[in-house]
């Protein structure tokens, strides 16, 4: 569960809110020199509000890193393992007003972002079984695309031929 809040212009300027629970998972294979990451994010909720007015928000991400060991720092006396490397993705949000509409003015917004960035991951052995693992991605370039509004694009054409 995590609190979101999403300004959309698209639907207005206010602020929409509310909890969004997530769903993610990584799996990760480190190796004596390096490894990578695989990560996968699943956020959905029907209950983002802005005062009496509901939206539905779904998020999805999909995230690749590449890992190669930099350094070997000691942390609480115990030595760590530092992480560098590039990381792309793919990330899609999508959400709808929940409000009665006609087909000339469909109430939804769609985007999607391929980022390529850097990411780190510090590793501290606990223990021979536990690791406590924390990370950091930075994208650098993002190519985005979103959805138009068709039926209005349509119209301004079709008004234009005259």
């Amino acid at each position: 569960m995590g609190r979101y809040s999403v300004r959309d212009e698209y639907f207005s300027s206010e602020k929409y809110s509310g909890t969004l629970p997530c769903f993610s998972a990584t799996w990760a294979r480190l190796r004596e020199g390096g490894g990578y990451r695989i990560g996968v994010k699943h956020r959905h909720s029907s209950e983002i509000r802005n005062y009496n007015l509901s939206a539905g928000a779904t998020q999805f991400s999909l995230n690749l890193d590449y890992l190669y060991r930099v350094a070997r720092p000691s942390l609480f006396s115990r030595d760590a393992e530092l992480f560098l490397g590039p990381s792309t993705g793919f990330f899609m949000h999508f959400s709808d007003l929940n409000i009665a509409y006609s087909e000339l003015a469909i109430p939804y917004s769609f985007a999607i972002l391929i980022p390529v960035g850097v990411n780190s991951t510090l590793v501290l052995p606990v223990s021979a079984r536990l690791q406590l693992a924390g990370s950091f991605r930075a994208s650098i370039f993002s190519l985005g695309m979103r959805m138009i509004d068709l039926v209005e694009d349509v119209e301004e054409e079709s008004r234009s031929a005259f």
